[in-house]
């Protein structure tokens, strides 16, 4: 089985590990898997196959974060959702967890830059 190093994968990249915990980088790097010669990963919101690219690695990783140490349940949690900014920019936002109460109604934004 091969190894990875999530802080050697994102050396030359503008992404840093420094918010998440050993423990949960230690979690996702031992979930990485090869598949057409390049690491992928099963998302824990969309419940299919990803390549671990970087922008990837940190939305996987606040995704645990959320889940495991905010407790935020995966059903109130979507990834590259559309969000108005505005009157007419819409965009997607790497993840957006909804309210409890309103499940229509962002209640937190996470765009990864």
């Amino acid at each position: 089985m091969r190894s990875f190093n999530l802080t050697k994968i994102l050396q030359d990249t503008k992404y840093s590990l420094d918010v998440f915990n050993k423990k949960t980088i230690s979690d996702l790097e031992k979930k990485i898997f090869i598949k057409d010669d390049k690491p992928h990963i099963n998302c824990l919101i969309r419940e299919k196959t990803i390549q671990l690219k970087p922008e990837e690695i940190i939305r996987q990783l606040y995704l645990s974060k959320l889940i495991t140490e905010y407790k935020y349940p995966k059903k109130i949690i979507k990834v590259e959702y559309p969000v108005r900014f505005g009157r007419d920019t819409k965009k997607s936002a790497d993840i957006v967890v909804f309210d409890k109460n309103n499940p229509t109604s962002p209640y937190i934004v996470i765009e990864n830059k």
